[in-house]
């Protein structure tokens, strides 16, 4: 029997940090029991995909003694080229012989070979045209090796993997409840990726990742980071996030040359001399003219396959959308009807206020939260 007060780890991981939201209780009443991150190298975790195991392992070690996370089973999000989704139409028949049908023709939809990877299907809507009735289709493949990988570095740390979700996919929890029987956009960027998914009646109805290039990857990496690098004297918690303060130093205005004090006392001073004077405007400007560009691109796509749905609302979801330029711009280039999302607020406050955290954007513990939330039985 499953303990009622037994927790749940929701992980979402990025090239840049591991972020975890620690949940407990149900579904129905869950409450935030801890939340943190922790900065790794691209010799780690590059586009969403382990590069070194055992400096990842050693990460989520830090991660586990660093916040005492107490729960054990884990929900694993991910979102990189391992993992292909793919929206088809396939004729209608009995739901006991689908699982079967889709076995043997998914090599006609996902190019690849099918043995290497696992496939998971949901169906999205129903439909008939002249040559009969049929589903529409959300086909998921993984790639075996890389869902392996992962499930063997946690159980090698004594936890157990509940579930790995899509990271896209998630995102349908961090909706708002009163647009959820409509027709909403959730937009998550990340410092490797646009993610993109189009919720319909509570149902996926389409979903894209749009992988960056090194150059705009480190632009937004950039974006995100950009308050807590010109803060001057900072406490950072260990050497990685404070590699990560110095990588992308040169595009300061001026020269880099503070103390910064880690949580366990230690002091270290920096020196940067080669900076070269770049406006953070002209970076937002470069991020906006590209993920713009590729998000109206992908509503268009959509609307023009789904003319009798309309759009409510445009989500924007992530670290870089608190950046006002950001904001404004993708606003008009994708419509007026684009929001800000906080979801959660609620549920982030209260855990602010209990433990006295007043430096985080719950926005980017979002995707994590909903991992967790799954795991509960949402």
């Amino acid at each position: 029997m499953r303990l009622f007060n037994r927790g749940v780890v929701g992980i979402d991981i990025s090239c840049s940090q591991i972020r975890f939201v620690e949940l407990r209780g149900n579904i129905n009443s869950p409450v935030i029991q801890n939340m943190g991150s922790i900065y790794v190298s691209d010799e780690v975790v590059k586009n969403g995909k382990v590069i070194n195991s055992d400096k990842f392992k050693a990460a989520l070690e830090e991660l586990w003694k660093q916040y005492k996370i107490k729960s054990k089973d884990i929900v694993l999000g991910i979102s990189n080229s391992d993992v292909i989704m793919r929206f088809v139409s396939l004729p209608k028949m009995p739901v006991s012989k689908l699982s079967n049908f889709i076995k043997f023709q998914a090599s006609d939809f996902i190019p690849v070979n099918i043995e290497d990877y696992e496939l998971d299907y949901t169906i999205v809507s129903e439909g008939s045209n002249e040559s009969g009735p049929y589903y529409n289709v959300l086909l998921v493949a993984a790639r075996k090796k890389m869902l392996y990988e992962y499930i063997n570095t946690f159980l090698d740390m004594n936890l157990y993997i509940k579930d790995i979700k899509s990271s896209v996919l998630v995102m349908d929890n961090t909706i708002p409840k009163e647009y959820r029987n409509g027709v909403s956009v959730v937009v998550n960027i990340t410092p490797e990726a646009c993610n993109l998914l189009i919720v319909n009646n509570k149902l996926p109805a389409f979903a894209r990742t749009i992988l960056f290039g090194d150059m705009m990857s480190e632009k937004v990496d950039v974006l995100l980071n950009y308050k807590s690098r010109t803060h001057g004297d900072k406490i950072i918690s260990d050497k990685h996030e404070l590699n990560h303060l110095l990588k992308y130093s040169h595009y300061e205005k001026a020269t880099l040359n503070s103390t910064v004090e880690f949580s366990n006392g230690n002091i270290a001073v920096l020196e940067k001399e080669d900076v070269h004077e770049i406006d953070i405007d002209d970076i937002a400007n470069d991020i906006v003219s590209f993920i713009g560009g590729e998000i109206a691109s992908s509503i268009s796509y959509f609307q023009s396959q789904n003319r009798e749905l309309t759009i409510n609302k445009i989500f924007l979801l992530g670290g870089s959308c608190f950046d006002r330029a950001i904001y404004y711009g993708l606003a008009k280039l994708i419509g007026s009807n684009a929001y800000i999302l906080k979801p959660y607020e609620n549920m982030f406050n209260t855990l602010s206020k209990k433990k006295n955290i007043e430096d985080f954007e719950p926005a980017e513990y979002a995707i994590a939260l909903s991992l967790a939330m799954h795991g509960l039985g949402g």
